[in-house]
């Protein structure tokens, strides 16, 4: 098995990588692969590629993944996944590898804009949960979203994501893993994107959210850690069958 690499630079938080690193960690304990943390000064050289099976963005704040990978860091990412590699985007890494996005419309954190990697042929909307409630510097967004895959149904962390407009999902090349069971029209939470000859995994739930490594604190975030850790195994099933899926590619 090849590397696998998680961006680690400018805007990624610092929860979301952290959870990011364990899961992953167990996911490929098994096998001869290792994690490898990267800025976007060496997705930007590239040499990554060679040892590469999967790209890893994890969540944070997508704007400023646009700022430090414009130009050659971007576009080693899309030629890597458009070559037969994998992408996993988590939450802000979902949003960058849309076509475009559309977050907080109308409010004082809104940020739209076209994206440079295009793995979703269409738009990342969010907060899916609605406007006004994220909050880059407190936990007042923070939800335990329930979210259905095939049969079977459970809550995973959520905080600012997004979900990915119709149109794009009507593409062929997309495929809808999970939607969120509490939303009006039950849109789409994680999707399964093919791209040349690899595919890119987005989701805009924190699938990767661990309740054993969570600090339940108080108020709404223990009310939230209260029904993730009931859904601990479930949530934890799901994230291992996706990551089966991109890691071997199927």
């Amino acid at each position: 098995m090849k590397d696998v690499y998680l961006y680690d630079d400018q805007g990624v938080d610092a929860g979301s990588l952290e959870h990011t690193q364990i899961s992953l960690q167990k996911e490929i304990s098994r096998g001869d692969a290792r994690i490898c943390k990267i800025n976007a000064s060496q997705v930007g050289e590239g040499k990554w590629r060679k040892r590469a099976a999967l790209f890893v963005m994890p969540g944070g704040r997508d704007r400023f993944y646009v700022e430090a990978l414009k130009g050659q860091g971007a576009g080693h990412i899309k030629e890597f996944v458009e070559e037969g590699g994998s992408y996993l985007g988590i939450c802000a890494g979902a949003y960058y590898a849309a076509s475009s996005i559309e977050f907080e419309v109308g409010g004082n954190d809104e940020v739209t804009g076209d994206r440079p990697l295009q793995f979703f042929p269409g738009v990342a909307r969010g907060p899916a949960y609605g406007n006004g409630k994220y909050a880059i510097d407190s936990h007042r967004g923070v939800e335990a979203a329930l979210i259905k895959s095939g049969p079977h149904q459970c809550r995973v962390y959520f905080n600012g994501g997004c979900t990915f407009c119709a149109l794009g999902v009507k593409s062929p090349s997309v495929e809808v893993l999970a939607s969120y069971q509490e939303l009006e029209g039950c849109p789409p939470a994680v999707i399964d994107c093919k791209v040349g000859k690899g595919r890119a995994l987005l989701s805009g739930v924190h699938l990767e959210y661990s309740a054993h490594h969570f600090s339940p604190a108080k108020g709404k975030l223990a009310q939230v850690y209260s029904k993730l850790n009931k859904d601990e195994s479930l949530r934890q099933r799901l994230f291992s069958q996706v990551m089966s899926d991109i890691l071997n590619n199927t």
